[in-house]
């Protein structure tokens, strides 16, 4: 089984055979692959495309212990429809009560985002798998088991 989100850090479709590949390799004779994926909505693609998916968002912020200081985090979105890429961009600003910021940072990753048929096509080319997956909770996430054929 994969962690959540694992999936979607294969950028590329060959990436993405591979890892199948290599799971299939490595599993027993009746094993299987327990993996989620974010199920990508048109409207949540094109919102990461706009420009307000592209400012800045408050994400949360929280105490440092100890110090009193303050730490922001915020994200931003940006979406290649050609590559069906996803970069996400947080940016960490820690702030004190007397100077204000005391240090900024950003950290980006980058997901790859699938449409279910492509996901499934690249699955069934290593495993057996239900076609209806299972729905994770009341999050847009899809669960698949593929069985080794």
């Amino acid at each position: 089984m994969t962690y959540v989100d694992a999936f979607f850090h294969n950028l590329t479709p060959r990436a993405a055979r591979s890892t199948l590949e290599q799971v299939r390799r490595v599993l027993r004779r009746d094993g299987a692959f327990a993996f989620n994926v974010h199920y990508t909505t048109p409207d949540f693609l094109c919102f990461a495309a706009s420009e307000a998916g592209r400012a800045w968002k408050m994400r949360g912020e929280y105490e440092m212990p100890g110090s009193g200081d303050r730490l922001t985090v915020e994200q931003s979105l940006d979406a290649d429809f050609a590559t069906q890429v996803i970069t996400t961009t947080l940016r960490f600003r820690r702030t004190d009560s007397e100077s204000g910021l005391v240090d900024e940072r950003t950290s980006s990753r980058q997901a790859r985002y699938y449409n279910r048929f492509e996901l499934e096509y690249l699955i069934e080319l290593f495993y057996r798998i239900n076609r209806e997956p299972s729905v994770v909770g009341s999050s847009p996430h899809l669960l698949y088991v593929g069985e080794k054929a």
